[in-house]
């Protein structure tokens, strides 16, 4: 076992912190993934389907690390293998099917898990490609990463430009994508520059979408000289990203702890949440990995790795979503690792991704709970995919109709479709309810 290093609160507002000791270690779990073994050095954005079972993409794949296969039924999805194409990411999601960015295609790629007819076709840009673009923009810098709200209506992806000696605001960017609108915004170059944002890379949300995470890091004469993670403000109603702070110094911290970070030149890479607010983020170029308490700012704990000697990115997964998997380069920076640490709370992406919308969040942002329309007093007829039933409101007096349960992306086990099935049952009997008392109370048409 591995000692981790702790670092106690110095005062609320810091982002430093003191030292104190702890037992917490990581653990190889390549037995259990033997694909691993064939995804090279370039092995990054890891992600878990509902079940939690750990996929990753290296330049030109996407797969599951156990089956070597992204889907039971369909073939392993790769890229074109040219210069057109580096796949650095990949989700997961409940109503877009298995989105995978391409940071020199510009792009977010979308693939149906369940093996489904594709949702858009393009216009013959990427003949190579078996699966269609979700997002295209040649204005992003890459996307290097990317994550999604809880309801799944905005994208926030991250990007950078490695050169020898970067400049804020023009060498990293981020940019918020509508998923009902298909609107790319930026967060302006002033916003960056002000703030001192450099090379950005990982990037996440809190529990409560209310905050986004991004990393930043400063190059001069070829030399990482800062490292920080920034915090930015969610505006609700146009999921812009405002007011960017300094969250954490992450060279400094990490001094503080004894880790020679800035030595060895750490890039901090891919960054995870979970549903209690605490970020863990993947320290490139050492063997560790951070967690910090975005709700108690200086507290935080450096978690040794057993194998993966240069973390790229990590995923909450397995049957519980509380398994920290962390993918990188071994040792000898020529073959992939994967290692594991056991945490006591789930995932953010997990959670959100099998329907148990973490406290806080509006899974209807903007409508005031249940379906969208129902504060409205005109009929709105309403369509939801995940039930497959239309059901026409009229406003007042029917009261606030809850939401149906929601029946997942196809890989569930058979219990959990038993359980999807009692509860869509019970909510068609509140349904009828509702409509039959409608009905009694003399409304038009009801005679």
């Amino acid at each position: 076992m591995k000692t981790a290093i702790a670092f106690a609160i110095l005062a609320a507002a810091t982002v430093h912190g003191a030292v104190h000791n702890s037992t917490v270690s990581a653990t190889s779990v390549a037995d259990k993934f033997p694909i691993i073994n064939s995804m090279g050095p370039t092995i990054e954005g890891a992600s878990v389907n509902r079940k939690g079972e750990l996929f990753a993409v290296n330049q030109t794949h996407f797969l599951s690390l156990k089956s070597g296969t992204s889907d039971p039924k369909n073939p392993t999805l790769t890229g074109p293998g040219d210069k057109t194409s580096h796949f650095a990411g990949s989700r997961f999601t409940r109503t877009q099917g298995v989105l995978i960015g391409d940071a020199v295609g510009h792009a977010i790629w979308q693939k149906d898990y369940d093996n489904s007819a594709l949702k858009r076709r393009w216009k013959g840009r990427f003949p190579k490609r078996e699966y269609t673009p979700f997002l295209v923009n040649d204005k992003l810098l890459q996307p290097n990463d990317f994550t999604i709200n809880g309801a799944e209506t905005y994208i926030y992806m991250s990007g950078m430009n490695y050169t020898a000696t970067t400049q804020p605001g023009e060498h990293g960017d981020i940019w918020y994508y509508n998923i009902k609108t298909r609107a790319f915004k930026q967060v302006s170059k002033d916003i960056m520059r002000n703030a001192g944002i450099h090379r950005c890379n990982g990037i996440d949300l809190s529990p409560d979408d209310k905050y986004l995470y991004v990393t930043s890091a400063q190059n001069f004469n070829n030399t990482v000289t800062s490292t920080k993670i920034y915090k930015f403000e969610i505006d609700p109603a146009t999921g812009e990203p405002k007011n960017p702070t300094t969250e954490v110094d992450l060279y400094q911290v990490l001094s503080n702890a004894g880790v020679k970070a800035r030595e060895h030149g750490m890039d901090p890479d891919g960054m995870r949440m979970d549903v209690d607010g605490n970020l863990f983020i993947s320290l490139n170029a050492i063997p560790g990995v951070l967690r910090w308490n975005t709700k108690s700012p200086g507290d935080g704990t450096y978690i040794p790795l057993a194998t993966v000697f240069a973390p790229s990115n990590l995923e909450f997964g397995g049957d519980d979503g509380k398994t920290l998997y962390v993918v990188g380069r071994c040792q000898d920076l020529k073959q992939a690792c994967v290692d594991a640490y056991k945490h006591d709370k789930p995932g953010r992406a997990i959670t959100n991704l099998r329907g148990n919308t973490p406290p806080g969040v509006n899974p209807n942002p903007g409508t005031g709970g249940g379906y969208p329309g129902n504060s409205t007093s005109k009929s709105t007829l309403l369509s939801r995919p995940d039930c497959d039933l239309a059901l026409l409101i009229i406003t007042p007096p029917v009261p606030n109709v809850p939401n149906p349960p929601t029946t997942g992306d196809g890989s569930q086990t058979d219990a959990e479709k038993e359980e999807m099935k009692k509860k869509l049952i019970e909510w068609i009997k509140i349904i009828e309810g509702y409509i039959a008392s409608w009905l009694s109370d003399g409304n038009p048409g009801s005679s």
